[in-house]
């Protein structure tokens, strides 16, 4: 069994049929169908079930493909590293908004401090500069929060997790129970307003209802840090819409972290510009392969 066995063979599953993954990889067809047989015949099992409308997988198929998915990652990842050695002076620039996200690229930090890449963690005032800096590639990457409003940056799921609110002894909720709470209820809170930030991007984080086509969005105070979001949200009655690693972080700093009932999760990405540089990739990839 050879790399360029299982990559085929992930690039039939990936396209859907034969025909289509020998097109997009330059390959006669009847040659991928080979190097697809012999792998079927070296593992004992059909991974593949062809019909008309293109393959699907069998039940060996599945098990391999997860299997297969992780090898042809680590030899890229050893290649990368490899190739990122020879630079001494490699250096990724990373940048991190939330202090809570950091140990979702930490394994990737340390895999790349092994092979010999020094990586900076560039800590930003608030959500969404970090995009800013990948776009005018101030940073190599960042780890971002959804949405992504910008078709030029590129993005790989990091983790999902439930976001909730941040509020201090001011506001009536300070005192309210979980269960009570939901985010279309929040639609007449003042929520803090970080500064120099797209509405259509706050709006969607916030999770606004609308009413009759407008957006039921009070502005609260403006915030330019993490910090000050929770210094406004412990001296007023704004809110703070947050993901839950940064509420139990302001809760241990006495603010109250609740977690409506309902609304979409947060979802965490790591995101980047094309072109990479072999080092930046070590990094991107590490931490992309973490979550599988």
């Amino acid at each position: 069994m050879e790399l360029r066995q299982l990559r085929w063979f992930l690039a039939a599953v990936e396209a859907g049929s034969l025909s289509a993954a020998a097109r997009e990889g330059h390959i006669s067809q009847p040659a991928l169908s080979v190097m697809i047989a012999q792998l079927e015949r070296e593992l004992g099992a059909r991974l593949l079930d062809r019909g008309r409308d293109g393959v699907r997988l069998t039940a060996a198929g599945s098990a391999v493909a997860g299997i297969a998915r992780r090898m042809v990652d680590d030899a890229e990842l050893a290649g990368i590293a490899a190739r990122a050695t020879h630079d001494h002076d490699a250096e990724v620039r990373l940048a991190v908004t939330d202090p809570g996200t950091v140990p979702l690229v930490a394994g990737a930090v340390a895999a790349a401090t092994l092979a010999g890449v020094h990586v900076s963690l560039v800590v930003g005032r608030h959500r969404p500069w970090e995009v800013h800096g990948v776009l005018r590639r101030e940073v190599d990457l960042a780890v971002v929060t959804a949405p992504i409003l910008d078709r030029r940056i590129r993005t790989a799921q990091l983790t999902t997790e439930r976001r909730g609110i941040l509020v201090g002894p001011r506001n009536d909720l300070f005192e309210a129970a979980d269960a009570d709470l939901t985010f279309e209820l929040l639609a007449d809170q003042a929520a803090v307003d970080p500064v120099d930030v797209p509405l259509d991007w706050t709006d969607e984080w916030a999770y606004r209802p609308q009413l009759n086509g407008e957006r039921l969005r009070r502005a609260g105070p403006p915030v330019d840090s993490m910090s000050a979001t929770f210094l406004s949200a412990l001296t007023t009655e704004a809110v703070a819409f947050v993901p839950r690693q940064v509420g139990l972080i302001g809760q241990a700093m006495g603010l109250r972290y609740l977690e409506p009932t309902t609304g979409p999760l947060c979802e965490h990405l790591i995101a980047w510009r094309p072109p990479l540089s072999d080092a930046a990739r070590l990094v991107l990839n590490s931490a992309a392969s973490a979550v599988h």
